[in-house]
């Protein structure tokens, strides 16, 4: 084990909830998420019957982010600490916590030889990274099989281009924009009529809606198996406030297969 999942190889661990699911499933995901989720529908299309893809991470200010957060902070404190400096550093130490394994691989790794191998994969990151879709080449985007319904995530590090890229190369995918006009106030999070909390939970309402609507249009049998992947390896609290989101759409998305309504105004 050389990093994080920053190439987003951790479609296996993080969908374990496959495992005795009823397949296909929905297989679901929010930004980091989302492109696990599209690396996993590549690799096994049989095991997905829809895609969720909601926020895809493109452009400068994601890329500064994710290279400080993967490889910036992890290295210099391989650097300075070795590799138990590197334990007490997200994305690790949520690693860490939850399997107390992965601590003894870390702890058993060489540091100079993690930060020739951290040093390797940082490039691959940073090329992959500054594609429109970043991780995704468009010849990947093309090769996708499983119907796809895209949804924005609005803020800057999920341009509005990177979904309509998305949309434009997937075969059989489906881009809905449901608040277009946030796309004008995406530099500030806290804009808008709706406080923060308020309206990132009618976010989590629209995107059930959107995913139960797209998935009951396909052919075959409907169903409500939605696998979310909301995978560690951002900070804690991101990927805590993810895993809560996803679920919550789980929940929403089979009440309304089971005969909920939203009202629309």
């Amino acid at each position: 084990m050389t990093g994080p999942n920053c190439t987003d190889d951790g479609a296996r661990p993080s969908l374990r909830a496959l495992d005795g699911a009823a397949t296909p499933a929905i297989i679901g995901g929010l930004s980091r998420g989302a492109r696990v989720a599209l690396r996993f529908a590549l690799r096994h299309d049989a095991d997905a019957r829809a895609l969720l893809l909601w926020g895809l991470s493109a452009g400068p200010l994601a890329v500064r982010f994710l290279d400080e957060l993967y490889f910036g902070k992890v290295m210099r404190a391989a650097e300075a600490g070795g590799m138990c400096a590197v334990c007490t550093t997200e994305p690790y130490a949520a690693m860490v916590a939850h399997d107390a394994d992965r601590r003894d691989e870390l702890l058993a790794l060489d540091p100079a030889a993690f930060l020739t191998a951290m040093d390797r994969r940082r490039v691959d990151f940073l090329r992959s990274a500054r594609l429109p879709v970043m991780g995704f080449t468009d010849d990947e985007l093309r090769a996708v099989t499983t119907p796809t319904v895209i949804v924005p995530h609005y803020d800057r590090a999920h341009p509005g281009e990177s979904v309509r890229h998305a949309e434009r190369t997937i075969p059989n995918s489906l881009l809905v924009d449901f608040a277009p006009e946030r796309r004008e106030r995406q530099a500030d999070h806290g804009s808008g009529r709706l406080p923060e909390r308020l309206r990132r939970a009618a976010d989590h309402i629209v995107v059930a809606e959107i995913l139960a609507g797209f998935v009951s249009d396909l052919p075959g049998p409907a169903h409500d198996n939605l696998v979310t992947v909301a995978p560690a390896g951002g900070d804690a609290v991101t990927d805590r406030a993810h895993s809560i989101g996803l679920r919550k759409i789980r929940l929403l998305l089979r009440w309304w297969r089971h005969g909920g309504r939203w009202r629309t105004r």
